[in-house]
């Protein structure tokens, strides 16, 4: 092999060029002398998910070439929690926890961060009550050496709330961060905070022109950026929800529909509590998805809006049936739709309802609730379970399904295999149900068996047509994730 003959910091070098792990580990298993560079020096290292008291920072603050391979790394305090991460958790920093002071912590932090020049995704998820206002650190170290990185393209933190002025201010090295193409920003405080954070914001919009998906978690409905030119924004999420969790007034924001009205690059919107008004005729074009967390009429609202033909949108997300729903609902292309995500509806014919209207839905959600006897949440009387398959049935290209369990404990095997022969004989591309267990972080694969040519079913008992497969997931919440995880 022409491989072998190359000296091994050659191989190195076309390592580095591999992001993804799974490559990489593919490329180690072709020969001994390739994996003895890329087990202990790549694959470890692409891609760390780790807390932020970890002995990972002195680890690389020792090995600074090490620190130069880290391509993503995901900061977050419920590291050993976290289950649904975009980033595979491959080294265990936890060990060697030590409770030192923060200042202490983010000095730490910050020497590491100096070795890795190629860092192409920064994620941070502190605990805000270990932040200390009154802090330098982040501002006078941290804040510069994000900035310094020119290859940083993805970038998720919490909004600055330092009390010190001069720090505040526009000369901030945060907000001199350019070339992004991904943002979140967290915690963004009211837009009467003693440092209004709306200049702030905006001026770092403006250092990345070619910004692709922008996330905004405020604790009072978004402030106006409506003004900053972003011609390749298609992603938009705004979330607005006040720090004792009580959600605001059901009332359109006018602040959020003026920057829909304004960048008309956007195909996926999503909103929690503050909604979109009334939007002016033809807006948004381009828009395929729609997921309104908390309210109803933000989605009656955007479909509503004059538009020269109907509008092919392919997902919609915490849909409110209701006749009026159901009016603008008239306004998509009947073949468009594939996935809906259902917070909740009068009767189960609505649900028939939305499948005459839609036949190409693939992935479907109801609320994952006890329907015969705590079903105020999502419907308005009791529905048993074998009401469900009759609903489900007029889906005929539905391949996943979730809310409703339709299998028993697995000791009924036997009865179990019939309602899974029963589910493909009346939705035949139906492939993912719920797990017999809410509880459990697993869901369930509807799987076809081959049946050898000239036998019969029923002569051979070890055959079934469609057979159950347990398949474990990392979060119950991923099961109903509807869209992708921050990338």
């Amino acid at each position: 092999m022409l491989i072998l003959s190359l000296p091994p910091e050659i191989i190195d070098h076309i390592a580095f060029l591999v992001e993804k792990p799974r490559d990489l580990l593919a490329l180690a298993l072709t020969c001994r002398v390739v994996s003895e560079v890329i087990i202990p020096y790549h694959i470890d290292y692409r891609y760390i998910l780790t807390p932020l008291h970890s002995s990972l920072w002195d680890h690389l603050i020792t090995r600074r070439d090490l620190a130069n391979r880290i391509s993503h790394l995901f900061i977050h305090d419920d590291a050993e929690s976290y289950g649904i991460s975009p980033f595979p958790r491959l080294v265990d920093w936890s060990e060697g926890w030590v409770n030192e002071a923060m200042d202490g912590v983010l000095l730490r932090v910050c020497d590491a961060l100096l070795s890795m020049k190629n860092l192409v995704s920064l994620k941070w998820k502190p605990l805000l009550s270990e932040l200390d206002p009154e802090t330098t650190v982040l501002e006078g170290s941290l804040w510069p050496t994000i900035q310094s990185f020119a290859s940083l393209r993805h970038l998720l933190l919490p909004y600055p709330m330092s009390r010190v002025r001069k720090y505040n201010v526009l000369s901030n090295p945060l907000w001199s961060i350019s070339n992004l193409t991904s943002l979140t920003l967290d915690n963004i405080p009211p837009p009467l905070y003693p440092f209004p954070p709306a200049p702030c914001i905006a001026s770092l919009l403006r250092h990345s022109p070619c910004l692709e998906k922008l996330c905004l978690n405020a604790t009072h409905p978004p402030i106006s950026l409506s003004d900053i030119p972003l011609p390749r924004l298609c992603r938009l999420i705004f979330r607005t929800r006040p720090r004792d969790q009580e959600p605001f007034s059901r009332s359109p924001c006018p602040s959020l529909s003026r920057f829909l009205e304004t960048h008309p690059s956007i195909e996926s919107v999503e909103w929690l509590d503050s909604f979109p008004g009334l939007l002016d005729d033809y807006t948004l074009p381009n828009l395929r998805h729609i997921y309104g967390r908390d309210t109803r009429n933000g989605v009656e609202n955007i479909l509503n809006t004059p538009h020269h033909q109907k509008r092919p949108i392919e997902s919609l997300g915490q849909l409110s049936l209701s006749p009026i729903l159901f009016g603008a609902l008239s306004n998509i292309q009947p073949h468009s739709l594939r996935r809906v995500d259902i917070s909740h509806f009068p009767t189960i014919e609505d649900i028939g309802r939305l499948a005459d209207m839609f036949p190409g839905i693939t992935w479907l959600r109801v609320p994952a609730i006890d329907y015969r006897n705590d079903f105020s949440a999502a419907t308005t009387r009791p529905i048993l379970t074998a009401e469900w398959p009759d609903a489900i049935s007029r889906f005929q290209n539905l391949e996943v399904f979730h809310g409703v369990s339709f299998f028993l404990e697995p000791t009924q095997c036997e009865e179990n295999l019939h309602r899974a022969e029963y589910l493909h004989s009346i939705c035949p591309r139906l492939r993912e149900v719920d797990h017999w267990d809410n509880e459990s972080s697993a869901i369930l694969e509807l799987l076809p068996i081959d049946v050898p040519d000239g036998s019969c079913v029923d002569d051979l008992p070890e055959f079934r047509i469609m057979a159950l497969r347990e398949r474990v997931i990392k979060d119950l919440d991923d099961r109903y994730a509807w869209r992708e995880p921050f990338d």
